[in-house]
């Protein structure tokens, strides 16, 4: 059985990776908070406001190019082109902004950013899951608190300005202490063989449909911030203050969330995305002056929770599945061009409701987020299923003709899982072939392994170091696939005979007609 590649997780490594990623999150934030305060055209709230809308039009694609150009990008030549990018873009092109050619500046900034980002997210890649959660509560954190300082900066400082310049330039100097051979591997799987182990297209739409889900809300949450300051006439906190104390708590929750022992953050997006952005926008109407800005914060940093959540979840997958991470990270197109529908959506609102406009835009946010949970709740396992947990031992079918032997006690003693499962008996061929017949991918094979021995949700949590949303998945999936609903179930088939016959090693599967 193969095994997922896992970077051997020391605590410099860690460290690198959490202050790396903090100062590429505090710099692109920082970026696309002040670039519109750099343009001098931008005046007043509407204009700042449509800049960041083509800043995040831009970013859009520059992920959407990341996928068309992923085969030579992944080549040692493309990620030493990321990196100048990254560097150019996040260093001296935002000096553009302030000059008469700030057009030239807004692509340059935008693709510089998501270069940044992703050098940063493909290393996480390889990371563990327990430890990579920490490290981004630990980043996303440590980034919120240095914007919230930088708002208590007087205005109009120059320094001010270069302030993220100075942590971009920092960030992408730590990205050569980085050695990473697992990365580099991961990058040589090609986006068509990434996209061949994400046969279940049904699962991936999920996907998708999280991104482009939380991209909305983001963007709805900049699009209220204008409507909310046109009614306060300037009373409101600045901006920079309310997302890094956003970002604080986020990163706050996420630490405490993946120390908490049984509790599944993936939830959070099925279960109760719409209760908690609901409590949020329900309120935002009714207070005011400081109510106000702590109100936005809770939804700001719900949004940024649910960012990080899926970005957990594809760096996992693409550790698990070894995908390329070119591919997965470009999903996030998904998320940025969400954002700048959810904004252009609030702005249009505004625009037709003008009385109304901020209970207006509220209500077609919550309504937005029931349709998309129900969604997600469709495509999604149900949570009294609990089929990977049934208590049946687990069961080695016998040749037909001989008796069954007696099942084999799941231990976490064990020795190695291919030792247990040799290859060449009628086991390991039987579950080859159903693994065949039913067109699972490689890792759903591996799995089924464990299940046939009688393994349950939490040993493959372990052994794979997965959340167990993913392992709940992978499992159920495996169920669908093989139409069964039991543990039961399984052994049935492992010991039944109806679509192939064994009588010879290696024979081939010979389906009924």
């Amino acid at each position: 059985m193969r095994h997922v590649p896992l970077r051997a997780e020391d605590a410099r490594s860690a460290l690198l990776l959490l202050l790396g990623l903090a100062l590429a999150l505090f710099a692109v934030c920082s970026l696309f908070g002040s670039a519109a305060a750099r343009v001098d055209v931008a005046a007043g709230v509407d204009g700042r406001f449509l800049v960041d809308t083509l800043l995040m039009a831009c970013a859009f694609l520059c992920l959407v190019g990341l996928r068309v150009f992923a085969r030579p990008l992944s080549a040692p030549r493309g990620l030493r082109a990321l990196a100048v990018v990254a560097f150019v873009g996040t260093v001296p092109c935002p000096l553009i902004l302030a000059t008469p050619v700030w057009p030239l500046g807004i692509p340059c900034v935008a693709a510089g950013s998501v270069a940044l980002v992703f050098l940063w997210w493909s290393h996480a890649c390889t990371v563990g899951r327990t430890l990579l959660s920490l490290v981004v509560a630990g980043a996303v954190s440590l980034a919120g608190a240095l914007l919230a300082l930088t708002s208590f900066l007087p205005a109009g400082v120059p320094q001010t300005d270069y302030l993220s310049d100075m942590a971009s330039l920092a960030s992408c100097l730590l990205l050569l202490g980085v050695q990473n051979d697992l990365r580099d591997r991961l990058l040589q799987v090609s986006v068509a063989e990434s996209r061949d182990r994400r046969r279940n297209r049904m699962y991936s739409r999920l996907g998708e449909l999280n991104y482009f889900s939380v991209g909305v809300i983001l963007g709805a949450d900049g699009g209220l911030w204008v409507l909310l300051s046109r009614q306060a006439d300037g009373s409101l906190l600045p901006p920079v203050l309310l997302m890094g104390a956003a970002l604080v708590a986020a990163g706050t929750f996420l630490g405490v969330a993946c120390r908490a022992r049984g509790f599944d953050m993936e939830r959070l997006s099925k279960d109760y995305l719409c209760a908690t952005l609901a409590l949020g926008y329900l309120l935002l109407p009714l207070v005011g002056g400081l109510g106000t800005g702590l109100v936005y914060v809770y939804l700001v940093a719900v949004v940024f929770v649910q960012a990080c959540i899926v970005f957990l979840a594809g760096a996992e997958l693409v550790r698990f599945e070894e995908l390329s991470p070119l591919y997965s990270f470009s999903e996030a197109a998904y998320l940025v061009g969400g954002s700048v529908v959810g904004a252009l959506g609030v702005f249009a609102v505004g625009l037709l409701v003008p009385g109304q406009a901020l209970v207006a835009s509220c209500a077609a946010v919550v309504l937005y987020a029931a349709v998309v949970q129900v969604q997600l709740n469709r495509v999604s396992f149900p949570e009294d299923w609990s089929g990977a947990d049934d208590p049946a031992p687990a069961a080695s079918a016998a040749a037909p003709g001989e008796p069954a032997p007696a099942p084999e006690p799941a231990s976490d003693d064990d020795g190695p899982d291919d030792k247990l499962i040799p290859a060449g008996s009628y086991l390991r061929r039987r579950l080859d072939d159903i693994g065949a017949h039913y067109g699972l991918s490689p890792r759903q094979c591996e799995i089924l392994d464990l299940l046939a021995r009688g393994r349950d949700t939490q040993y493959i949590m372990d052994r794979f170091t997965i959340s167990r949303a993913t392992a709940k998945t992978h499992v159920y999936n495996i169920y669908r696939k093989l139409d069964i609903h039991s543990r039961q179930d399984l052994y049935d088939l492992i010991e039944g005979d109806d679509f192939t016959s064994l009588e010879t090693p290696g024979q081939g599967i010979n389906p009924r007609v």
